[in-house]
């Protein structure tokens, strides 16, 4: 809270739950009153709201989010279902204005034993949604988690496959989840975006897929070239309709390949890693790369562009091999 003399005016300014207020006064006094006035309106508000609302159990929220939010809105949705089945454990027989900031601490320090940071860090954002949405929808007045810092994730090398790679790993991976390997390179799709692919998504004529962004609507475009397009028609009946791939125990059948392949630090990830880095080493420009991979900024691509440079030289390199100078010109 501030009271200050500007312009022969007093003037109150404040801030209360994020918001503003700001007002002159003739005398000091009145904006004293004023700005008190305000603190502690708002402080009774809060506490009102907290009486109305604390009946709402995390559990059961938590499962509103996930049906209300999560399903229609995002194509991650079995991811948030992975992650809200942690928090619910957790959180279990609490209700939602008994949520702290040092329980959510505690939360953290308790996955750090068995997880990365960034899965942390994966945990935290939806969390941190899931108040925000409460608070929206009535439901909460405050979000415990909102100043809680994320960790910083090491970028460490980017692990792409080489072609040698590929073939190993796709000799090594059952037939019932091959089809989505397969795609997965050829198009660089998020996981969630390629486990909820339906058959509506696809133009064979034009030989295109499309992944609509839930937020915005939009609709990414990609290519097929002929790998992904004859992966397509094989999959492709007569009454095909509804989700594409068999996704039942797709994680236990890709660990077992990456293991029978003989691959180090491979995750499904790394299959979109791959498609963008053998696209900038086949010298394809960086905002083409961008607007297939679907990214919002084109610093989120520029992780690949070192590749690019790598490439250069390696190709400019192979001229001593083609262009022979005798030794007396060097």
């Amino acid at each position: 809270m501030a009271v200050y003399l500007k312009d022969e005016m007093w003037i109150a300014d404040i801030r209360v739950n994020g918001r503003r207020y700001r007002k002159k006064f003739p005398k000091k006094s009145l904006a004293e009153l004023y700005a008190n006035k305000i603190k502690y309106q708002k402080a009774e508000d809060s506490i009102l709201n907290r009486k109305r609302i604390s009946a709402v159990l995390f559990t059961d929220y938590a499962e509103f989010y996930f049906k209300t939010y999560s399903v229609p809105n995002k194509r991650s949705a079995p991811t948030d279902r992975i992650v809200i089945n942690h928090l619910t454990a957790y959180f279990k027989g609490q209700y939602l204005h008994q949520i702290t900031s040092l329980m959510v601490e505690q939360y953290i320090a308790m996955r750090l034993k068995d997880v990365k940071q960034r899965t942390i860090n994966l945990e935290h954002q939806i969390l941190n949604h899931m108040f925000k949405k409460a608070i929206e929808w009535g439901k909460a007045v405050e979000n415990p988690s909102s100043k809680i810092k994320k960790f910083r994730e090491e970028s460490g090398r980017l692990r792409f496959l080489d072609n040698e790679e590929v073939n190993r790993l796709l000799k090594n991976t059952p037939e019932q989840i091959r089809p989505i390997i397969i795609i997965a390179l050829y198009t660089g799709l998020r996981r969630g975006e390629l486990f909820n692919l339906e058959w509506k998504d696809i133009d064979l004529k034009r030989k295109v897929l499309n992944v609509i962004k839930s937020k915005s609507g939009k609709v990414r475009e990609i290519p097929m070239n002929e790998f992904a397009y004859n992966t397509f028609l094989k999959l492709k009946t007569a009454d095909n309709c509804g989700k594409i791939f068999n996704t039942v125990n797709f994680r236990k059948l890709f660990a077992q390949a990456v293991k029978g392949a003989k691959l180090n630090d491979v995750i499904m990830y790394t299959t979109r890693h791959t498609f963008a880095s053998q696209l900038v080493m086949a010298g394809v420009d960086l905002v083409t790369v961008k607007e297939l991979l679907g990214h919002s900024k084109i610093e989120m691509t520029m992780k690949y562009a070192h590749l690019s440079q790598n490439h250069k030289r390696q190709a400019v390199e192979q001229l001593a091999s083609r262009i022979n100078i005798s030794s007396e010109e060097k």
